[in-house]
C-alpha cells in the first residue's frame, strides 16, 4: 500500500506523464521526415529526461538515491574535490585517488565554481551525463558513417543508439553512477572505431594520438572495462592473420602505450603509495549470489525485453563491421564471468564475476538494439542465416500492418518512449516511494555541514566518524572508512580495524588514552564524531562477509572511557544522539 503523498509528488508524477506524450507527438511530427527531424528528435526527448531530473530533484536536499549505498561513496568524492581540489581519495585526505577520478574531477569542479555542495554535484552529474550520450552517439555515427553498411549512413541509427541506453540500464543507476554509465557507451564507441581505424590501410600517427587519449580519458574516468577491451583483444588476435598479426600487436602496443601515458598522472601516484603502504584491495572479494544470475535476464520485463532484442541483432547480424568489435566486448564480458566462477569455485576468492555485465554488457546489448531497429525500420535485408525467417515473419506481418518506414519508425517509437524514464518506470509503485523520501534529508547532517562550513579550520581535523550523510556533505579527512569496500587499498583497512577493536578493550580513561595515542601508526585522530545508544558509542562498520555480500559490525565504546582530561567535547556538535569531543 502507498503511504500518503504530499501534493509536489503527485505534480512530479503528472508532469512526468506530460513529458511522455510530448515524446510521443514529436514522433508523429517525425515519421514523415524521419532523416531530416532525427537531431532535433533526439535533442527533444533528452531534454525531457534532463527535464523530468531537474524536476525530481530541483531543492532536495538528497539525491535519488538518498545517499545510500554506492551514492554516498560518489557524492563524497564530489564534496572531496568541490572542498580540497584534485588529488586527494575521497575518504583519507593524504592518500592519492584510487578510485578513477577523472570524473569527479571534472563535475567537481564544475560544481566548485558554481557554489554547489557535493549533493548538488551528484545531481549535476546525471545531467551531464544525459547530455553526453547523445554527442558521443553522434560522434560516432559522423565517424562510421561514410564507409558502413547502407542503413548506418541513416541519421536513424545516432537517434537510435541515444535513446537505447536509456531502454537498457535502470534509471536510478544512471543517476547513482553516471560515469559508469557514460564510460560504457564511450569505450563501446571508441572500441569499435579503433578496429576500424586497425582494419584501415593507412595508420596516421596523429590518427593514432588521438585514439590514445581519448582511451586515456575514458580509462581514468573508469579503467574496469578495458578488462573487457583487453580480453577482446587477446581473444580475436590470435585468430589474424599471420601477415597482418605483427603489424596489429604494434598497432595495439603503441595505442595501449598512449593510454598508458595519458592516465599516468592517475596512476603513477596510486601504485606509489601502493609501494609506500602496502594494499588491500577488498573490492574485488565482494560477492552476492545473484553474480551467478544469467545474462540478460531471463524474467520478463520491459527492461530484460529490450536486452534481449540486442543480443538477437548482435546475433544476427554478427559478420557485419560495425556488430563484431560490440560481440567481442560482449563475449569478453561473459569470459571475465567464467573466470571468477572458476576462482570461485576452486578458491573462494570472487572478483565481480557479473560487474561486466552493469553498465557495460547492458549497454553493448542497448547498441545492438540500435542498430538492429535501424536495418529493419530503413527496410534493408535481413541477415543471412535468418532470410528465411524473416520472409515469413514478415509476409504474415505486413498483411495487418503496412511495411512502410514511416509506420516501422511509429512502432518502434511508441516501444521505446513508453519504456523511457517518464514511462513505464514513473508507474512503478518503487518509484513514487522514492520520490516522496527524496524530499527529507537529514537535519542532522545539514546542521553538521552548517557547523563546519562556518570553521574551516575544524573540517582540516582528522576524524573519526561513521555517519556517511555527514562524509557526502562535509570533506571531513577520516581516519577510517565506514565500508570496507570503499577503503583506499594503500590505507591498510584491516590494521585501523583490528586498532579500534583494541581500544574497545580498555578499563579506565586513562588506558584509553594511553592507547589511542601509542597504538595509532596512522595519520593521529583529532576528532571523535560519535553516535551513543545508553551507556555505549557505537562504531558502525560494513564488512566483507562472503559469501553474503557484507555485514554490519558494532563496535561498542563504552562513554565513560572518552572523557576530561583527555578529551574535550564540543557542545555545538552535540545533539541528536551524537557527541563530538576534540583530541586534547
Amino acid at each position: 500500500m502507498l503511504p500518503p503523498f504530499q501534493p509536489s509528488t503527485i505534480h512530479i508524477l503528472a508532469f512526468g506523464k506530460m513529458l511522455l506524450f510530448a515524446v510521443l507527438g514529436v514522433g508523429l511530427w517525425t515519421n514523415r521526415k524521419i532523416a531530416r527531424r532525427c537531431l532535433l528528435a533526439a535533442g527533444a526527448v533528452i531534454a525531457a529526461i534532463v527535464t523530468l531530473q531537474v524536476v525530481i530533484l530541483w531543492q532536495t536536499p538528497l539525491p535519488f538515491g538518498g545517499l545510500q549505498g554506492d551514492e554516498a561513496l560518489t557524492t563524497a568524492f564530489y564534496q572531496r574535490v568541490i572542498t580540497d581540489g584534485i588529488g586527494h581519495d575521497l575518504t583519507y585526505a593524504k592518500l592519492p585517488a584510487f578510485y578513477p577520478p577523472l570524473w569527479f574531477y571534472s563535475i567537481g569542479g564544475i560544481a566548485r565554481m558554481f557554489g554547489l555542495t557535493g549533493v548538488g554535484a551528484a545531481k549535476l552529474a546525471g545531467v551531464i551525463a544525459s547530455l553526453v550520450i547523445p554527442l558521443l552517439s553522434w560522434w560516432f555515427w559522423r565517424t562510421v558513417r561514410r564507409d558502413s553498411d547502407g542503413p548506418i549512413a541513416n541519421p536513424l541509427f545516432p537517434l537510435l543508439l541515444t535513446l537505447t541506453p536509456f531502454l537498457a540500464v535502470d534509471f536510478p543507476s544512471v543517476l547513482a553512477k553516471p560515469y559508469e554509465f557514460a564510460s560504457a557507451l564511450g569505450v563501446l564507441l571508441w572500441f569499435t572505431v579503433v578496429r576500424r581505424f586497425l582494419a584501415g590501410s593507412e595508420r596516421q600517427l596523429l590518427h593514432m594520438l588521438a585514439i590514445g587519449v581519448l582511451g586515456a580519458a575514458l580509462f581514468t574516468t573508469y579503467y574496469l572495462w578495458f578488462v573487457m577491451v583487453g580480453i577482446a583483444v587477446l581473444t580475436f588476435l590470435p585468430w589474424r592473420n599471420p601477415r597482418s598479426l605483427a603489424r596489429e600487436l604494434v598497432s595495439w602496443g603503441a595505442i595501449g602505450g598512449v593510454v598508458a601515458l595519458g592516465s599516468l598522472w592517475y596512476w603513477w601516484p596510486l601504485a606509489a603509495s601502493y609501494v609506500r603502504h602496502g594494499m588491500e584491495n577488498w573490492q574485488p572479494a565482494f560477492f552476492i549470489a545473484s553474480d551467478l544470475n544469467f545474462f540478460p535476464p531471463v524474467e520478463f520485463t520491459p527492461r530484460s525485453a529490450w536486452l534481449w532484442v540486442g543480443l538477437v541483432a548482435l546475433v544476427a547480424y554478427r559478420r557485419r563491421p560495425l556488430i563484431r568489435p560490440a560481440l567481442q566486448l560482449l563475449l569478453g564480458c561473459y569470459v571475465w564471468q567464467a573466470v571468477t566462477l572458476v576462482a570461485t569455485m576452486f578458491g573462494d576468492a570472487p572478483f565481480q564475476g557479473a560487474r561486466g555485465f552493469t553498465f557495460f554488457g547492458e549497454i553493448i546489448l542497448a547498441y545492438g538494439a540500435a542498430y538492429g531497429l535501424t536495418v529493419w525500420i530503413a527496410g534493408s535485408a535481413p541477415a543471412q542465416g535468418f532470410t528465411r525467417v524473416a520472409a515469413v515473419l514478415r509476409e504474415r506481418f505486413s498483411a495487418a500492418v503496412p511495411q512502410t518506414g514511416a509506420t516501422k519508425f511509429l512502432l518502434a517509437w511508441i516501444a521505446i518512449a513508453v519504456s523511457l524514464p517518464f514511462g513505464l518506470w514513473l508507474d512503478q509503485e518503487s518509484t513514487a516511494v522514492r520520490l516522496a523520501a527524496v524530499r527529507q534529508g537529514s537535519v542532522t547532517a545539514a546542521r553538521f555541514a552548517d557547523y563546519f562550513r562556518t570553521h574551516p579550520e575544524d573540517a582540516k581535523r582528522t576524524a573519526l566518524s561513521f555517519f556517511p550523510p555527514l562524509q557526502a556533505q562535509v570533506a571531513l579527512p577520516q581516519f577510517i572508512s565506514y565500508n570496507q569496500h570503499y577503503s583506499h587499498p594503500a590505507a591498510r583497512f584491516s590494521e585501523r580495524l583490528r586498532y579500534l577493536r583494541i581500544l574497545a578493550l580498555a578499563k579506565t580513561p586513562a588506558q584509553f588514552s594511553e592507547w589511542f595515542h601509542r597504538k595509532n601508526v596512522f595519520d593521529p585522530i583529532e576528532q571523535l564524531i560519535l553516535y551513543g545508544d545508553g551507556d555505549d558509542y557505537l562504531l558502525y562498520l560494513w564488512l566483507d562477509d562472503y559469501p553474503n555480500g557484507g555485514r554490519e559490525e558494532v563496535i561498542r565504546w563504552p562513554k565513560r572511557l572518552i572523557a576530561e582530561p583527555y578529551f574535550r567535547q564540543v557542545p555545538e556538535l552535540s545533539f541528536g544522539g551524537f557527541s563530538t569531543w576534540r583530541v586534547r
